[in-house]
């Protein structure tokens, strides 16, 4: 759950197995707890890997062929990275190595980077976890969770753009 989500293996496999295969040695919390280490391991290792091992490669091989890789202007670096990780769609290792090409700062990375993806992750443990027990309380609980977090998704989403509408229809202000 740590290495392999690096290289593209699906986050989501991991988490609906992880209560039936270690349920009865750990229980739930130190699955959770298991689940956490492991992706915070992983955002650590695609952060150093897309911002220090391949950015230099990448932007060589770009330079070649006329373009370079954008960087986020620094005021928007968290609210880039809050969007990023809560956006559905790309993979979580996508995710990962875009904000690490686009040099976010770590500061501004990590805590978006590890709470946003384990909210959803232990709905999902929990769900696992209580369908291999046969306990239909806790599987509901657990894709209730999954869904508050999607529901919160749409609460940020809809706060930033809002927010962006407004700064855009702000008149300019002369420097």
């Amino acid at each position: 759950m740590a290495l392999l989500p690096a290289i593209g293996f699906p986050l989501m496999v991991f988490c609906l197995t992880a209560g039936p295969a270690f349920g009865a040695q750990l229980g739930l919390g130190g699955i959770l707890a298991c689940a956490a280490l492991a992706v915070l391991i992983n955002v650590l290792l695609t952060y150093w890997l897309a911002r220090y091992a391949f950015r230099p490669l990448l932007e060589r091989w770009l330079a070649r062929l006329g373009y370079r890789i954008p960087v986020v202007d620094p005021a928007d670096q968290l609210e880039v990275t809050i969007l990023v990780r809560i956006t559905p769609g790309p993979p979580f290792f996508v995710q990962s190595y875009l904000l690490g090409l686009a040099q976010i700062p770590f500061r501004k990375y990590i805590l978006p980077s590890f709470l946003a993806p384990m909210i959803n992750i232990t709905g999902i443990v929990m769900f696992g976890d209580a369908v291999a027990q046969g306990k239909a309380k806790w599987a509901v609980f657990g894709i209730s969770l999954v869904i508050a977090a999607g529901l919160a998704v749409h609460v940020v989403r809809k706060h930033y753009h809002k927010r962006k509408r407004a700064q855009e229809a702000a008149p300019l202000v002369e420097r």
